[in-house]
């Protein structure tokens, strides 16, 4: 964590929960003494029952997340609005939420921040579902879905209120991109134009390709 911070100057940092509430809150505490002024996101992966949901979101709030995202599996029900309205953080919904119409339920139960993924519901849903949690008050996350340097240029066109993850083409080891994204201070720098055709890497594309 420390490293990356000062190598690209992350402001925030998502860390994948899940792994038991203990190991969680360890986890948490490292983290916070390596990198004491950076903001932490905890993603759960909906890995505890929504009985434990409550008070695993107040432990990682008082060990220092800012947003608690999937704690455990949601649905926009009575519930999840009670979830939300005891928590100190908001509760960034992810996974149940893949249409304007989940949005929809969710801002009716008092959700406070949802996850958007082009690679998932595509650029039209995602902006539309944007736009209706913007309009609600709600903040935005652009999530993630195991994009390539390209799929990151796509996704960034986006807007977001939250922090957004588009590093997982860090963890890639080639790509299919004529330029890769960069990032300095904490932001990753768009290129001018929002035509990325030119962008693509065809040999490479042909390289990796495995249909016949």
């Amino acid at each position: 964590a420390e490293q990356y911070c000062a190598r690209y100057g992350f402001r925030t940092l998502k860390v994948k929960g899940g792994q038991g509430v203990e190991t969680d809150l360890r986890a948490l505490a490292e983290i916070r003494r390596a990198v004491p002024s950076v903001g932490l996101y905890v993603d759960a992966n909906a890995a505890y029952s929504r009985g434990e949901a409550p008070d695993y979101v107040r432990r990682i709030a008082d060990a220092g997340a800012t947003v608690a995202e999937d704690p455990s599996p949601l649905a926009p029900d009575a519930q999840f609005e009670a979830l939300q309205r005891g928590s100190p953080i908001p509760i960034l919904v992810d996974g149940s939420c893949t249409s304007v119409r989940d949005a929809e339920l969710y801002l009716a139960r008092g959700a406070q921040a949802i996850s958007l993924k082009p690679g998932r519901v595509g650029l039209s849903e995602s902006l539309r579902i944007g736009a209706l949690v913007r309009a609600a008050g709600g903040a935005t996350a652009l999530g993630i879905y195991a994009e390539s340097a390209l799929g990151t240029l796509t996704n960034a066109q986006l807007p977001a209120t939250m922090a957004a993850e588009q590093t997982f083409f860090l963890t890639m080891r080639a790509q299919v991109a004529t330029q890769t994204p960069e990032i300095r201070g904490g932001r990753l720098r768009l290129p001018d134009e929002p035509d990325l055709s030119r962008y693509v890497d065809w040999q490479a594309v042909q390289r990796y390709c495995v249909a016949p």
